[in-house]
């Protein structure tokens, strides 16, 4: 009776101890919540530098999230992240960010004004705001010990709306076809590529 009751118990306490390790097991094991990153890049989501927040809404998708500056003005993106599993992947993305542009920027350009070409003029410019809808490919990986991600992007992004420019203030002139080259350059949209380090929280 006595060995029936100890080979109970004992079949108890190794049942319970071997739930506990699984369950604390799976919580080692369990996805991050949240990341907190930073990032840079070229049509990226965050602009030329900025900062990237992700939040994970299930075992496999994430919402990226991503506010700086870069070259049409301060930035902000909002995307979602596919197969964001928690190991090194490769990660489909879609996403629409808006540049904000600027009012009044001053620049340094080629005018004219009545067929007269004045180079290297400093004058005001308008940017305005733009619209981009974005499709890229992120290449993920996970630290294995503080589930960091480490990301990098390539992709396209889509001019949807805006990101016109024009002289302000100065009436009669016009940019020469060399300066409107140099802005059109900086207008969002194009090959898009990105690298950010994410970390778990």
């Amino acid at each position: 009776m006595k060995k029936l009751i100890i080979l109970t118990l004992t079949l108890i306490v190794f049942n319970s101890l071997n739930a506990q390790s699984i369950k604390d097991y799976s919580v080692a094991e369990k996805s991050p919540q949240f990341y907190l990153g930073a990032g840079t890049g070229i049509n990226n989501n965050c602009g030329l530098i900025g900062i990237k927040l992700g939040l994970r809404l299930n075992d496999r998708f994430l919402l990226d999230v991503g506010a700086g500056n870069g070259t049409w003005g301060n930035k902000i993106g909002l995307g979602l992240v596919l197969n964001a599993v928690n190991a090194t992947a490769w990660c489909p993305s879609i996403s629409i960010s808006r540049a904000t542009g600027y009012l009044s920027i001053p620049e340094v350009l080629d005018v004219s004004k009545n067929g007269i070409v004045e180079k290297n003029k400093e004058v005001n410019i308008q940017i305005n705001p733009a619209t981009m809808f974005n499709l890229s490919l992120q290449r993920q990986w996970v630290r294995p010990i503080s589930k960091n991600r480490i990301v990098l992007e390539v992709g396209y992004s889509i001019l949807v709306a805006g990101g016109e420019f024009g002289l302000l203030d100065e009436p009669g002139y016009e940019l020469e076809k060399n300066s409107k080259a140099k802005l059109n350059l900086r207008i969002p949209g194009g090959l898009m590529i990105g690298f950010s380090y994410n970390w778990a929280l």
